[in-house]
């Protein structure tokens, strides 16, 4: 039986876009569908917006697509609710990273880092973990989406970073492609995307 509440991400399906449908993306940080950030590399701009092809067989209704022509960093901080403390994360956890997306992923490994805030220019991120693997396919696809999953152990110690307040999920989100139903659970089994009433996400 699955306990409530394993999802460490809100919004991990795009279901709540209390700021608008569309943005335009350049090098500072902009937040788009609640919860979620977007930046796009230094000098260039890219434009991210909600989709309504997602993959509805499996219960999403939207993602978030990159529309414009460069590819973006989506990410989503989960706050640490005391500063520098790994909380939940403790050295030696294992956690699994799963989403949907409908481009191929297994040329990516995952990217997790203790950071200050999401703003890219912030220099000591540091990764969680000393060793990620590639995102493979759990096997599961709809609607011309597949979903990847990759799993870390936790081996860094969030007090080494000044200040760190969060732990970050980041995916590069190239041109074009679509992304949803993100899932960063405890252990390292991919399980049924949770899906959480309105009222508290």
């Amino acid at each position: 039986q699955l306990a409530g509440f394993r999802n460490q991400l809100i919004n991990g399906g795009f279901g709540i876009w209390q700021r608008g449908v569309s943005f335009s993306v350049g090098q500072a940080v902009s937040y788009t569908s609640d919860r979620w950030a977007c930046n796009a590399p230094v000098g260039l701009t890219t434009t991210a917006a909600i989709s309504v092809v997602a993959p509805v067989a499996v219960g999403f209704t939207y993602a978030i697509k990159n529309t414009g022509s460069n590819f973006m960093a989506l990410q989503q901080g989960v706050e640490l609710a005391r500063p520098a403390s790994n909380m939940q994360f403790y050295v030696g956890s294992q956690w699994t990273l799963s989403f949907w997306s409908d481009e191929d992923q297994t040329s990516n490994p995952a990217n997790v880092k203790w950071k200050n805030g999401l703003d890219n220019a912030n220099a000591d991120a540091l990764p969680v973990s000393s060793s990620f693997s590639n995102f493979q396919s759990t096997g599961e696809t709809a609607n011309g989406y597949t979903r990847y999953s990759a799993t870390f152990t936790i081996t860094a110690d969030a007090s080494t970073v000044a200040s760190a307040d969060c732990l970050a999920v980041i995916l590069s989100v190239g041109a074009g492609q679509s992304a949803t139903g993100f899932q960063l659970e405890p252990g390292p089994v991919v399980s049924p995307f949770e899906i959480r009433p309105i009222q508290t996400e």
